[in-house]
């Protein structure tokens, strides 16, 4: 049923995409702490909440994807420490946006 899906999560362009976006999320963050030091504002510019929440729907879909493609071995199979990782750090980042 998800083999399309499932032949999509496991290649190495969603990994290298995924790679990609943690990577350029990170850059987000350092400008925006950096713009937000170096005028001495307290909430970020727009641009970067917006970026935000587009970094953080691409790992929310990620995450859903990876969760179909592995069920129940999501949470129990060899990578689940790394899988609960990423949970809750997509967790904590989408609480941050609410």
């Amino acid at each position: 049923r998800f083999a399309r899906v499932q032949k999509f999560v496991k290649s190495q362009p969603f990994e290298a995409g995924v790679s990609l976006a943690i990577f350029l999320s990170s850059i987000v963050v350092g400008v925006e702490v950096e713009v937000c030091a170096a005028n001495q504002e307290e909430f970020p510019p727009w641009p970067f909440t917006a970026l935000q929440h587009v970094f953080a729907l691409v790992f929310i879909a990620e995450l859903t994807l990876r969760w179909l493609v592995n069920g129940i071995t999501f949470l129990t199979g060899k990578d689940r420490l790394w899988n609960l990782f990423d949970l809750m750090t997509v967790c904590v980042a989408v609480a941050e946006l609410v």
